[in-house]
């Protein structure tokens, strides 16, 4: 039987086909006869679509031809995935990235960078490159197209909650040239603008806090699913998921206490703003 990894594209390609044509997950699950929990396993590669299955919602979809031939494709013939270290997308990432798909709130603080599920193309590729050691440059473009991939979740119907702590630090680290922290700035305040997300900043002046050994972030998900509350740490050799219960609480009173140094959304929007406009961070 393929493995979850060999199935991602076929439930990814499912997932924005249904995005396109603008319906919900209960809308589909509804008019086939289905669990919403069934489509949702479907979508996000927990689950391996049937035959059957695909027919049906590619005819619900009323997808073109070519497009039927080409998920078809992906799922009789799956792309293997090796196995191996140094792989261009470790096995930890890939189980991190199916979980934030399902998540219905994701709390996240940056100490560093923005987070990938907020970068804009060229500012990720400047990241992409800079910590992808030389032997495998050639697996750049792979890592480039996960983490653009994982950014479907912003489209989901209903979206999750995402609250986000950026550092001070992360504006004034010029990431690439000049243009690519500006389409960045503009891609935060443009965020900023969504009822469901909010970005904010800690500035410098607030000195010590609980979590300056680094990024991290905490993804909650429907009871439903009976899936505990998960903390993700990155690294440059792949992550580290937690899901001990000690250990999610810590992480959350850290951004709780985070929450209470930060500015406010209005605030936060005003220096990316600013920012877009030239000026240097006034915080």
């Amino acid at each position: 039987m393929p493995s979850v990894e060999q199935t991602l594209p076929t439930g990814a390609a499912l997932r924005r086909l249904r995005v396109e044509t603008g319906r919900s997950v209960k809308e589909v699950s509804e008019a086939l006869g289905w669990s919403s929990s069934k489509l949702s396993r479907i979508e996000t590669s927990l689950s391996r679509v049937k035959p059957q299955d695909l027919a049906l919602l590619l005819d619900f979809y009323e997808a073109p031809q070519d497009l039927r031939s080409c998920i078809g494709a992906l799922l009789q013939h799956p792309v293997p995935r090796s196995r191996k270290t140094g792989d261009g997308v470790p096995d930890v990432y890939e189980r991190y990235a199916r979980l934030e798909e399902q998540a219905t709130h994701i709390s996240m603080y940056a100490a560093v960078v923005v987070p990938g599920l907020l970068q804009t193309p060229d500012y990720a590729a400047v990241i992409i490159t800079n910590t992808t050691p030389t032997p495998e440059h050639h697996l750049a473009r792979t890592r480039m197209q996960r983490r653009m991939l994982r950014q479907a979740v912003l489209g989901r119907i209903p979206p999750p909650r995402i609250d986000v702590v950026l550092d001070e630090t992360v504006l004034r680290r010029p990431i690439g040239d000049p243009a690519i922290m500006r389409r960045q700035m503009i891609r935060l305040q443009e965020l900023s603008d969504r009822p469901e997300i909010s970005v904010r900043i800690i500035p410098l002046r607030a000195g010590a806090h609980p979590a300056l050994t680094g990024p991290f972030a905490i993804l909650d998900f429907p009871e439903a699913l009976r899936i505990p509350s998960h903390v993700w740490l990155d690294d440059l050799a792949g992550g580290v998921l937690r899901d001990r219960q000690t250990d999610v609480d810590r992480y959350r009173q850290s951004f709780a206490a985070l929450d209470e140094l930060s500015l406010g959304v209005q605030e936060s929007a005003e220096v990316f703003a600013s920012m877009v406009a030239g000026a240097e961070p006034n915080i």
